[in-house]
């Protein structure tokens, strides 16, 4: 004789309405964009498209790593530099570069996602977080902070990212995806 049985059915019920609410509930999808992997990012925010339904939210979300950091790694003497190197150093232009540079990113990817998003009624949002020296602590956190279901991450240029292990290992309450659609070969890990 099966305990079911004995249960009440009010708790029968109450469990069968709290899972049809969450599988009615619109699912968040957070798609990460990165700069060196341009075409796996596009190709993580059309996958994040297809699996989501009508409703459901898709964000892209751009986590950038300080421009002057990479300026000063190339740099011989720092202190011998003219008018034109101050310009260069100036606040100013390191955040119009980067500004043009999110800017331009986030346009590739709105440009390839957005018409499949809107023919299948799901939402799309596109943020440029502010830069960070570890962008994977930031995305983990913003990925909490966002409460999201799902985390869509692109293989890296050369199919061997570590970003979707990392996500896997920190990121708790929510599935993390790897698109490999465009990888050809297994990676060396």
């Amino acid at each position: 004789m099966s305990m079911s049985m004995f249960r009440p059915l009010a708790c029968t019920a109450m469990r069968s309405f709290a899972t049809a609410a969450a599988s009615v509930a619109p699912q968040r999808f957070l798609v990460a964009v990165g700069a060196s992997d341009l075409k796996g990012s596009i190709e993580a925010a059309k996958k994040a498209v297809t699996l989501a339904k009508s409703g459901d939210n898709v964000e892209c979300v751009y986590i950038p790593r300080p421009f002057p950091e990479q300026l000063l790694t190339s740099m011989s003497d720092p202190g011998a530099h003219n008018a034109e190197g101050q310009v260069l150093f100036s606040p100013e232009f390191v955040e119009n570069i980067t500004t043009n540079a999110c800017n331009g990113i986030m346009k590739s990817v709105k440009e390839a996602v957005d018409k499949e998003a809107e023919e299948k009624g799901v939402s799309t949002h596109y943020v440029v977080r502010p830069p960070s020296n570890n962008v994977k602590v930031e995305l983990a956190q913003y990925v909490r902070d966002s409460l999201s279901n799902y985390v869509v991450v692109g293989p890296s240029s050369d199919c061997t990212g570590r970003m979707g292990q990392w996500l896997a290992r920190s990121v708790r309450g929510a599935s993390v995806i790897v698109v490999r659609d465009s990888c050809t070969h297994a990676p060396e890990w």
